[in-house]
């Protein structure tokens, strides 16, 4: 109830929650049918959740590491390419706050925090 709407912008945890929630029921249909097509979509919702906010990395991290071993485990092994793309976003933002901050993490805002606000 608190989450919905401010006075001038839907709040991004609407979006947020969207991404996670399809995510994670397409993974549980992708179990259920077996179709290629379940895990890309949870891939990309989780991929997308993580852009609205990176404090999904984790799930974004281990979601590959689960794929990965499902697929060595049932032999399944053109899912790979599919189950990277979360990781390879969690990579790509990490690399480009990289380039802005020469620290290799997820969100640069504590770095941010740390020296314009707490180190003055």
């Amino acid at each position: 109830r608190s989450q919905v709407i401010y006075a001038t912008s839907i709040m991004s945890e609407i979006p947020f929650q969207f991404f996670l929630t399809l995510g994670i029921v397409s993974a549980i249909f992708f179990f259920q049918d077996r179709s290629i097509k379940w895990i890309f979509i949870s891939a990309l919702a989780i991929s997308i959740g993580f852009t609205i906010k990176p404090v999904l990395y984790p799930l974004a991290i281990l979601f590959s590491i689960a794929g990965l071993a499902h697929a060595f485990w049932k032999k399944n092994f053109r899912i790979v390419p599919t189950i990277l793309i979360p990781v390879a976003c969690v990579f790509a933002l990490a690399s480009w706050n990289y380039a802005r901050t020469q620290v290799f993490e997820v969100s640069s805002i504590q770095t941010t925090n740390l020296f314009d606000v707490n180190m003055k």
